[in-house]
């Protein structure tokens, strides 16, 4: 009978610190953040007047990401606000996300068989943490643009003046 992989949907406990657990999803996070921030010094110190082909490409993704919250937003001044957490959060699932294609990375594991690394989106947290935010933010802002507006897609008041 051939070997059936098992299916975990929660991340596998490394060690604990105190009351919380270091999870391999956890520790996948904190490398795709030390990835991030590697990627940032790096293209900080090689920018240039005279762009390369990977600041060109990086210039390109940024310009398109920045024209569509510019017409989403419908304000320049509010999507330069918003637009670095926007980014970041695109960066970092991009590179979370890649953690499946690194050949080798599932076979590094403890004495314990557990993987080390585990792709930070496959465990449920992490998306779920996102969304949460994310929402704060978007019903957040909508209400302090236009609340009435706002509560005004949830709960229609037109219907109560027209008895």
């Amino acid at each position: 009978m051939a070997n059936i992989p098992e299916i975990n949907l929660a991340p596998d406990v490394l060690t604990t610190i105190g009351p919380v657990p270091i999870t391999n999803a956890f520790l996948a996070t904190l490398a795709t953040s030390l990835i991030l921030l590697i990627i940032a010094f790096i293209v900080r110190r090689k920018a240039g007047i005279i762009p390369t082909r990977p600041q060109m490409a990086f210039e390109l993704v940024y310009e398109f990401i920045y024209e569509k919250m510019v017409m989403s937003f419908g304000d320049e001044e509010r999507a330069q606000k918003f637009f670095p957490l926007i980014f970041t959060i695109f960066l970092f699932l991009l590179i979370a996300n890649q953690f499946a294609l690194i050949p080798f990375i599932q076979s590094i594991v403890t004495e314990d068989g557990i993987s080390l690394l585990r792709t930070p989106t496959s465990d449920y947290s992490l998306p779920i943490a996102l969304t949460i935010l994310i929402l704060v933010i978007a019903n957040g802002l909508a209400l302090m643009i236009s609340p009435l507006r706002h509560i005004g897609n949830f709960i229609k008041f037109e219907s109560f003046f027209k008895m």
